[in-house]
Order: C-alpha cells, then sequence, then structure tokens
C-alpha cells in the first residue's frame, strides 16, 4: 500500500529566518535544536512548516511536500547535527552566523573567561563601603573593623549591613548568561544599594578592577584584610576617612 503523502506549507521568509536564529543560538550555547515530528497524546495540534527550497536547489514545492514523509525530516536533522557537532561549537566560523549568534558566542566566551569574583558591600548611613574578598570568604573580623571605621566618622549610633556580590551568581544560570555579563550585572547591583540607601559617598577598600562608575565620590583606603594583617595601614586608612567625619 502506497504511503500517504503529508503535505505542508512553506514557511515564510521570516518564521524560517526566526528558525535559523534558534537552531544557531542553541548550537552556539552546545544544545542540540530538535524538530518536533509528532504530537504526544491529547496535545495541542502543532503548527509544522516546510523549510523554503533554495532557488539554485532545482526542487519544486510539489517535491519537497512528497519528501517531507522521511528524506527531507532526515535532511533537517542532519542539518541540526551538524550545526550542533563539536568543531562547530569550539570554532564557529563566524562570517557566515548572524549578527545576534555571534553576539551570542562572545558573550559566552566572555563570561567563561571571567574568573569567580566575591565583593563585600556595606552600607552605613550615607556611605557604601566596597571590597573584594581575597579568597571569596568574608571574616567577622572584617565587618568589625568596617563598622568600627563608620562609627569613627558618623557617630557610634550609625547602624552597618552588608551585602555580598558573587559572581557567577549561586544557582542562576539565567544571570550568568545575560547579555552584559558581571560589568552589567555589578553596575545594576551597587545602583539599586545607592538608591535604596540614599548613598553620597563610597569608600573603596583595596583594588578592584570592574567597580563601575556611579558619579559620586570615591575614596580608596586598604583593603580590610590587608589592615588586620599589618595594623600600620589603620593610620593611613584613617589619614583618608578624616575630612568625612569633618562634614559629618
Amino acid at each position: 500500500m502506497p504511503q500517504a503523502v503529508i503535505t505542508l506549507p512553506i514557511a515564510d521568509e521570516s518564521l524560517w529566518s526566526k528558525e535559523r536564529r534558534r537552531r544557531e543560538t542553541l548550537s552556539s550555547m552546545g544544545i542540540m535544536p530538535l524538530i518536533s515530528r509528532a504530537d504526544p497524546s491529547g496535545a495541542k495540534p502543532a503548527e509544522r512548516f516546510l523549510a523554503p527550497i533554495p532557488q539554485d536547489s532545482g526542487a519544486t514545492n510539489q517535491e519537497g511536500d512528497a519528501a517531507m514523509g522521511g528524506e527531507h525530516v532526515r535532511a533537517l536533522l542532519r542539518e541540526t547535527r551538524d550545526a550542533s557537532s563539536p568543531k562547530m561549537v569550539e570554532s564557529p566560523d563566524k562570517s557566515q552566523m548572524s549578527a545576534a549568534s555571534q553576539q551570542s558566542i562572545m558573550d559566552k566566551e566572555s563570561l567563561l573567561g571571567t574568573e569567580p569574583l566575591s565583593l563585600v558591600m556595606v552600607t552605613s548611613a550615607d556611605i557604601l563601603w566596597i571590597e573584594v574578598l581575597e579568597d571569596q570568604l568574608l571574616r567577622k573580623e572584617q565587618l568589625q573593623l568596617i563598622a568600627a571605621m563608620a562609627r569613627a566618622i558618623r557617630g557610634t549610633s550609625v547602624r552597618c549591613a552588608h551585602q555580598q556580590f558573587d559572581w557567577p551568581p549561586a544557582h542562576e544560570s539565567a544571570l550568568s548568561s545575560a547579555k552584559g555579563g558581571i560589568s552589567d550585572m555589578l553596575k545594576g547591583f551597587v545602583q539599586r544599594l545607592i538608591r535604596d540607601r540614599a548613598t553620597q559617598q563610597m569608600v573603596l577598600m583595596g583594588p578592584c578592577d570592574c567597580l563601575p562608575d556611579t558619579g559620586l565620590p570615591l575614596l580608596e583606603i586598604p583593603s580590610s584584610l590587608s589592615m588586620l594583617r599589618d595594623g600600620s595601614l589603620k593610620q593611613q586608612a584613617w589619614d583618608v576617612l578624616k575630612p568625612l567625619r569633618a562634614r559629618a
């Protein structure tokens, strides 16, 4: 008995372009794009389309429709498999890819090249204290020292609160791959603290290459961990912080 021929509509150019971008994006992330061939029992029937036939292929729409029963689907699966091969993921030919796909790959490469980073951010009155955690661990003694400095310049009744910024964010894969990566995430985190706490002054403790520009005054002092290791650095920090007490 001859097999029934399934006739499907040809996808228009915009729909096919969207599908190709989907496949390229998934492939660039090492995920194999899948093609649905049948509806699960009880599911709403899906809309399926044939890929447009290239003008130089010599095939007709009728031939493409007839092929949908087998060879056309196998060709699509081969295309998907080739796009998802290790060679494509490791060394894609960016000259043959869309701008969106190239950006996706660059974002991923940027993310993979970023070392883990943790910062502690302490708010006290109108001051935001920021320090890169040397080994991604926050010690109680560091918070105690920062609180002591905050009280010295804003009075003994000042209250301190701290938050820790970790990159990549734990259990937040969607955030980790977000466009802009750590730069945009950290900028948004700092700006939210500044807005919520009405911050007027920032104090950077130790070096931080990724600190975003907020437009606020910034004072730089040794890290709290360095001051705990070498007490003589506390005087150096106080010389920088002392003018803040005069404005309190």
